[in-house]
């Protein structure tokens, strides 16, 4: 049962949220960014490289390392040639605030090894939604979806509105739903939803 029906027992998962910022430094004024990982708890390489990600933002933010807007050495569809900028990772992380989240803990938990009975991970939640179609977005959204009807993306909606809310201007800076997809060559894909951002921006 969803955890705001009666008949919840209160055996759902905590959603963990990974904040990673410079925390001497208020984050009033401070860009927001936000990164669902893995929505679809079958595809790995978003909750993995997420994990891996805040790790190396850390060690890098305290022992001097830089973080690179672009990568060297790949062809751009704009048929420009990328400017690629180098910063102090302790420098961006004074100036913005990174959330990682990962809304399908039962997709995951699933297959861990640690589960009570271990199994594969699975695309849904544990009642089967596809949570990834449980978002509003611009544009049609089918109605056999419902969306907002499960517990996780009715939080998910809400936390996504307060990292909003805490933004400049009040607007996230940027935000993406990265998702690890088995048959993708790199193993992670970064979707844009609905044609709402621009990848050469």
């Amino acid at each position: 049962a969803r955890s705001y029906e009666e008949d919840d027992e209160g055996d759902g998962h905590d959603i963990f949220v990974i904040k990673i910022t410079d925390h001497d430094v208020p984050d009033e004024g401070k860009e927001t960014l936000l990164y669902s990982l893995s929505i679809h708890g079958d595809e790995k390489g978003g909750i993995e490289g997420g994990v891996r990600a805040a790790e190396d933002l850390a060690i890098a933010a305290t022992e001097g390392g830089t973080i690179a807007d672009g990568v060297a050495g790949y062809e751009s569809t704009t048929g420009r040639v990328p400017e690629i900028h180098e910063y102090p990772v302790s420098q961006v992380l004074a100036k913005e605030v990174v959330y990682l989240v990962d809304f399908n803990m039962d997709g995951w938990r699933r297959g861990d090894h640690f589960a009570p009975t271990p199994g594969l991970y699975t695309r849904g939640n544990q009642l089967g939604t596809d949570l990834n179609r449980q978002m509003p977005t611009v544009g049609y959204i089918a109605p056999s979806r419902n969306p907002l009807q499960e517990s996780e993306m009715l939080f998910g909606h809400r936390f996504m509105h307060e990292v909003s809310s805490d933004g400049i201007g009040g607007q996230m800076a940027y935000g993406a739903d990265v998702h690890g997809e088995g048959q993708s060559r790199a193993w992670a894909d970064i979707m844009y939803p609905a044609g709402q951002f621009d990848s050469v921006k």
